[in-house]
Formats: structure tokens, C-alpha cells, sequence
């Protein structure tokens, strides 16, 4: 019976998530006719486990994936006996060593994928025969995946090149440092996908780039702006998608843009078979100047997703209507006037950090918005119910800039993730929809001019709901800075995961909750300039992970409680209890209620009032610019974007994971500095 296999898979995928262990049994060998081996993420013993020498008999495979394994030692020669071979995969394997001659006997290998062997040493890449003069000999190659295996630079060219079967290639995350011009892949004109992010070529694409008539995809991205693209590639009508950001030196938007395929003009209609399929577009931080094309959508009509972030850009955002166009992002430019209408199908809009100005459009929300990101501008005037229109928005932010009024009652955003409203003039009661947001994480509402009382359902928000493996909840919650009145519900110790608490600078009153210390992952609470009595809870001093504590100008009394926490906070910040005359005791110099205060407290308090504004405005500034470090990456990187706005799917806990460890991270720095 074992004789007649042809197909083992004992891949971690193959097994429902379980890792085999242990060593490989010889007696592999004996299933002579097996044509399909995938051992890919075996866990061998020991750290010294070289790849079984019995492989190099197993010559009827046609499929070996032997990715994630960790193998010791050089990439097996063996490996040449198998000349059936069709499909290699070595990939985030601990081999090392160099791309051995013997592969070059695989007459028949269509797929080979070294990714992320980071052991291939660089200096054993110089051995000869190089790297591309081995891969040359296996003419039958369709897809080659070097990403990120520390290749050394090879600008010379190929006196034959016999990869004329070449589809993907994939460089990546290497090093190369040479001009763009000598690469040695400029003459296959088969290639479909050619990947070179990261490996900082540069000087001008050779015009060769213009005959890749079979090209889909290129990525070319941040490659350290030393690059130009001066091609003209309008004849590539296959291209679906250009990634450029962060790789140019400069350009005009105009220019460049007239560069690339279109098949459709106002002036000039497409000819059958001449329309474009560029639907993914970035052009982000690459120095562009000019003004953005108000035809730009029109001229691609395929496109879906345009990144001019980070650039120089000027003038109006253009009208966009009637396009494909589903992701908008203008982030970090100089753009001017009103923000136009927009097309409906758009799901992802980021116009943020430019000098736009006016009210916001009557009909700026859409059923698909999916994220509003409109902050650091000049905006002006209400939010209208329309920006409510969307029941699968997840992230609103509109911080920094001049809006005013209460914010909409937006109950059908029970999806929303992230509400971003600090430094505005909002006004009225704290926005009551957000007892309904499921997933709410984070919400700012700092520097504004909200008022009344703390309301009881705010420890009621998205409280521990269970996705697969996670426990989800909310993670930060900052209302620092407005006109709050009252007391802390007890209810708010209810939220058991929360990072980041900031109720600072408001009229809030009465004591301080008796159970604070239930909110055990606290590492962040702000509590400062209000009109707080009573002792300080002793419970405060259970919060171990606490990094960050500001009690200072209140009217609490009472001994201070001791904690290790507590005395470790009060030696990095000797003004957590500074404008409390009431508190005595260690660490503070007062054992007693009523011990004189230093004849300089005034001056003193003068001084920490200056400090701490400046600190409010830092800390304010950074928590927002970190904030979107991480939640733009999730955002536009499109495969993570996709999994975090498909919150229901499969791969939600292990997004929401990431969001939440990156987000404590950011709040440990932001408060350490």
C-alpha cells in the first residue's frame, strides 16, 4: 500500500493548525512513487538538524515544500538528483549557503521560491557561478522568489539569457544598491509581476520598461526617492497595478500621470481593446508637485485605489464621480479649497494634514465608507447627519480642525472601531451612540467643549465580546480638556482591558471610584485638574502595569497609598500629587495633615501649570501622529486593510491582536516621553 502513494502533506495547514515534531523517518525513501511532499513548518529537534540526505533519492517528485522548516546547514546539492522536480520551495527555511550549482539540473522547475532565507550569507552568494548564472540554467523557471535572502548586488547583465518562461520575479527586501539600467531581467519580455521594493536601485528605469507589454504588476516602493520615471508606458495596458511610493526623486504629477496607460481621453475615446486595467496606483512620497489631474479618473477608468500621499501637491482635490475609484488618499499635501463631491462608491478617504477649508459636503458619508479621515485641516461649520450613512464605518476621524456642534446621533455605526474628534469646538453631551459600537477601541474627544456628566453606559462600551480566540474591549479612552461635570461612574471599572484613561482638565467632581484597581491593564490614567476629594483608593496601587499616573491639582486628602508601583511612578514624576494639599505621607515630605508647604509653591505650581500645558500639547500631537503610524499601515497596506475591515471573518482576533499590542506599545512610549 505505501508503495502507491504519490501525495503527503503533513503541513500545519494539512493538520488543522497542529506542528509535527520530531525526526524524519529514512523510510520516506521507500514510497517510490510519491510526486507531491509538502513537510513545510516541521519542527525538527535540536538546532542542528540537516536536511535529510534520502530526499536526493526520492526522484519521482514533482512537488517538495520544505518551507518553515528548521534545516542547519548549506542548501543540499542532492536537491539536483530530483529532475522531475516542477515545484521548489525552500522559503523562511534556516538553510544557508548559496543557490548550488546542481539546480541547474532541474530541467523541468517551473516554480522556486528562497523568500526570507535570511542564513544565505552574502558572502557565499559571491562564489562562482553567481546566483543569476545558476538560475540561468533552468530555462523551464515560470515563477523565482529571492525576497529578503540577503542577495548580494549584481548589476552585470547575462551574456545569454535563457529565462525566457519567466513570469514572477521577486527581489525584494534585498540590497542590490546598483543603477536600475543594469539589471540582467530587462530583456524578458514575458514577465508578469516584477517585484523590487526595498532593494535600492536607483538612477533612471531604462526605456525598456516600456515594452513589458505582458507586465500586471510592478512594485517599486520605498527604494529611498533616488530613482526616475521618465518611461513612457502608456503601450502597457496590462498593468494593474504601480507601486512607486517612496522610490522617486521628484516629478509632476501631470507629467507622470500622462505616462501611463490610459486607452481613454475626453478628447480621444478608447480603441476597442486599448482600455486600461491600472487599478492600484501609488505615487506616495515620491516629491510630486503640481496639481492633481481633474480628469484622472476618467483617463483610468479602472482605478481603484490612488495614493498621492506625502508629496507636494496643490490646488483643489478634483471631482470625482462615476469612477471605480474606492480608495482616496491624499494624506500630507498642500491641497487647497472645499472638499468636493465625491463619488459614492468610495470606502476609504484620507485627505488629511493639507489646507482644506469650508464646511463639509452635505453628502459626504456613503453606505460603503468603510473610513473617514479628514484631521489636521481648516474645516469649518456642523456635521451633518449624512456623515452617519454608513453601517460598516470603522474608523471617523476628524481631529484638528474648527467644527463645532453636537456630533450627530449616529446609531447605526455599531461597527466603528476608532472616533477621533480632539481639538474642535464640539459641543452638547458625549455622543450617546457609542453604547451601541461593538467594536469601539479607541475614542478621542479631547480639546473640545463637551458637557454634562460622565453617562453610566460608558463602561458599557464593546465590554469583552469573544471572536474566536480573543477577547475584544475597549483599549483607550481620552476626554481630556473639555466641560464635564460630576463624578466617575462606577461602572467605568467595568472595562477591565482598558489601556489608556485621560479625564483630565474638566469639572469633574466627588471621589475618586473606590474599585479603580479592577482596571488591571491600566498603563495610562490621567486624572489631573479637576475638582477630585476624598482619599485616593488604595486599590490604586494594584495596577502593576500602571507606566503613567497624574493626580496634581485636585483636593484629594488622606495618606497616599503605598506600592512599589506607586513609589517607582512618583521617582520618575515627582508631581503626581503636586496642587493636593491634603495628602500627606511617604513619598511626599508631609507626614501630616497640615504640614507648611514650601514658602515657593506658588511660583512652584506656576511653573508645573507651563509644564504641563506643553506636556497636554505634545502628548495631544503624539498620540495622534503614533496613532495613525500603525492604523494607516492597517488602513493601506491592502491585504491587512481587507482583514480588518472584514471584522467578521475568520482572521479577525488575530488583526485585532496586533491593533491592540501596537496601540499599548505607542501609549507606553507616548507616555515615557
Amino acid at each position: 500500500m505505501a508503495g502507491n502513494v504519490i501525495r503527503l502533506e503533513l503541513s500545519e495547514a494539512s493538520l488543522g493548525g497542529q506542528v509535527l515534531q520530531g525526526r524524519m523517518s529514512p523510510s520516506l525513501a521507500s514510497l517510490e512513487h510519491l510526486e507531491y511532499l509538502d513537510l513545510s513548518a516541521l519542527v525538527l529537534p535540536g538546532i542542528n538538524s540537516s536536511s535529510p540526505k534520502f530526499l536526493g533519492s526520492m526522484t519521482n517528485l514533482r512537488y517538495l515544500d520544505l518551507s518553515g522548516c528548521l534545516f542547519s546547514g548549506n542548501v543540499p546539492p542532492l536537491l539536483g538528483n530530483l529532475s522531475k522536480l516542477e515545484y521548489l520551495d525552500l522559503s523562511f527555511s534556516t538553510l544557508s549557503g548559496r543557490v548550488p550549482p546542481e539546480l541547474g539540473n532541474l530541467t523541468r522547475l517551473k516554480h522556486l521560491d528562497l523568500g526570507n532565507m535570511q542564513h544565505m550569507y552574502s558572502a557565499a552568494w559571491y562564489v562562482a557561478p553567481g546566483w543569476p548564472q545558476v538560475l540561468n540554467t533552468i530555462p523551464s523557471l515560470e515563477v523565482l522568489n529571492l525576497a529578503k535572502c540577503t542577495l548580494p548586488s549584481t548589476p552585470q547583465a547575462l551574456a545569454q539569457l535563457n529565462l525566457t518562461k519567466l513570469v514572477q520575479l521577486d527581489l525584494s527586501s534585498n540590497r542590490l544598491g546598483h543603477p536600475i539600467q543594469s539589471c540582467w531581467f530587462w530583456n524578458l519580455m514575458s514577465i508578469e509581476s516584477l517585484e523590487l521594493s526595498e532593494t535600492f536601485l536607483h538612477g533612471p528605469f531604462p526605456t525598456a520598461l516600456g515594452s513589458f507589454t505582458a507586465l500586471q504588476w510592478l512594485g517599486f516602493s520605498d527604494n529611498g526617492n533616488a530613482a526616475t520615471m521618465l518611461v513612457d508606458m502608456r503601450d502597457l495596458y496590462a498593468l494593474e497595478s504601480l507601486c512607486l511610493g517612496g522610490s522617486l526623486s521628484h516629478g509632476n504629477i501631470e507629467d507622470l500621470v500622462d505616462r501611463l496607460p490610459h486607452g481613454i481621453t475626453r478628447d480621444k475615446p478608447a480603441q476597442e481593446g486599448n482600455f486600461t486595467s491600472l487599478s492600484y496606483l501609488d505615487l506616495s512620497d515620491i516629491h510630486l508637485a503640481g496639481i492633481i489631474p481633474s480628469d484622472i479618473a476618467y483617463t483610468i477608468p479602472s482605478l481603484c485605489h490612488l495614493d498621492l500621499s506625502g508629496n507636494n501637491l496643490t490646488g483643489p482635490i478634483p471631482i470625482i464621480e462615476n469612477s471605480s475609484l474606492s480608495e482616496l488618499i491624499l494624506r500630507s499635501n498642500q491641497l487647497t479649497g472645499q472638499i468636493p463631491k465625491l463619488d459614492r462608491k468610495i470606502e476609504v478617504m484620507d485627505i488629511s494634514i493639507n489646507l482644506l477649508s469650508g464646511p463639509l459636503p452635505i453628502d459626504i458619508g456613503s453606505p460603503n465608507l468603510l473610513a473617514l479621515i479628514l484631521s489636521s485641516n481648516y474645516l469649518i461649520g456642523r456635521i451633518l447627519e449624512s456623515v452617519c450613512e454608513s453601517q460598516s464605518m470603522i474608523i471617523v476621524d476628524l481631529s484638528n480642525n474648527f467644527l463645532e456642534g453636537a456630533f450627530p446621533k449616529c446609531f447605526q455605526m455599531q461597527r466603528l472601531i476608532f472616533l477621533l474628534l480632539s481639538h474642535n469646538s464640539f459641543s452638547a453631551k458625549l455622543p450617546s451612540f457609542l453604547r451601541n459600537s461593538n467594536l469601539l477601541s479607541y475614542v478621542d474627544l479631547s480639546w473640545n467643549k463637551f458637557s454634562g456628566t460622565l453617562p453610566q453606559w460608558i463602561g458599557h462600551m464593546h465590554q469583552e465580546q469573544q471572536y474566536g480566540d480573543s477577547i475584544l474591549d475597549v483599549v483607550g479612552i481620552d476626554l481630556s480638556l473639555n466641560s464635564l461635570t460630576g463624578g466617575i461612574p462606577d461602572e467605568i471599572t467595568s472595562l477591565k482591558r482598558l489601556l489608556s484613561l485621560n479625564l483630565s482638565w474638566n469639572q469633574l467632581s466627588g471621589e475618586i471610584v473606590e474599585k479603580i484597581g479592577a482596571m488591571n491593564s491600566l498603563e495610562s490614567l490621567d486624572l489631573s485638574r479637576n475638582k477630585f476629594s476624598g482619599e485616593i483608593p488604595p486599590s490604586l496601587a494594584n495596577l502593576t502595569y500602571l507606566s503613567y499616573l497624574d493626580l496634581s491639582y485636585n483636593n484629594l486628602t488622606g495618606r497616599i497609598p503605598q506600592g512599589s508601583q506607586l513609589d517607582t511612578l512618583y521617582a520618575e514624576n515627582p508631581h503626581i500629587y503636586d496642587g493636593n494639599n491634603g495628602l500627606y505621607g511617604p513619598p511626599l515630605q508631609r507626614n501630616c495633615l497640615g504640614s507648611e508647604l514650601p514658602k515657593n509653591s506658588s511660583q512652584i505650581m506656576s511653573k508645573n501649570v507651563s509644564d504641563e500645558l506643553m506636556f497636554y500639547f505634545g502628548l495631544g500631537s503624539g498620540f495622534t501622529v503614533g496613532l495613525w503610524v500603525v492604523f494607516c499601515v492597517v488602513l493601506f497596506k491592502k491585504t491587512w486593510r481587507i482583514a480588518l475591515f472584514r471584522l467578521f471573518d475568520r482572521i479577525h482576533d488575530k488583526v485585532y491582536v496586533f491593533v491592540a499590542i501596537t496601540w499599548a506599545s505607542i501609549g507606553r512610549e507616548a507616555t515615557t516621553d
